[in-house]
């Protein structure tokens, strides 16, 4: 019974520290997760540049032809 009542504080301090070390970890951005989000917006805009149709009267790129 001694042994569990010690153990309790200790076990209060792991859990309040895990909180903590939680807290501080999102207010920083990761390593690398900087670089990693500009390459997907650029991918991102990158695709929608693609995806947006020709201009009116322009090329018969994904059309059928008419017979």
């Amino acid at each position: 019974m001694a042994e569990d009542r010690s153990v309790g504080p200790m076990l209060l301090i792991g859990f309040v520290g895990m909180l903590v070390a939680y807290f501080l970890r999102s207010l920083f951005e990761a390593p690398g997760e900087g670089d990693k989000r500009v390459r997907y917006e650029r991918a991102v805009a990158a695709h929608a540049r693609r995806r947006t149709p020709a201009a009116a009267g322009g090329g018969r790129g994904g059309r059928r032809r008419r017979r």
